[in-house]
């Protein structure tokens, strides 16, 4: 009945892949919080190779913000720093 020809040549889905990459980071978060309390910032970054760390704490901060999740990061802290904890907590 069809030979295989679709009546869409191509569809770039480009357009989309910003935000569910944000959605998945949300969604990590959220499910993190429900299993730890504190966590260490390069075990969270290891957790999203995809984005940089300073786009995962954009997120943190945009989610903290409209109450999605509670969560601290400490002011000097930088992913290279070892003892550097991130706390999420809801």
């Amino acid at each position: 009945m069809f030979a295989g020809a679709s009546p869409i040549d191509e569809v770039s889905l480009q357009q989309y892949s910003k935000s569910l990459q944000r959605v998945a980071v949300l969604r990590l978060l959220q499910q993190l919080s429900h299993v730890y309390s504190v966590m260490k910032i390069p075990a969270l970054a290891d957790l999203v190779p995809f984005m940089g760390f300073g786009e995962v704490e954009q997120i943190i901060v945009d989610a903290v913000k409209h109450d999605f999740l509670q969560a601290s990061l400490p002011l000097l802290c930088t992913p290279t720093h070892k003892g550097c904890l991130a706390h999420v907590m809801k």
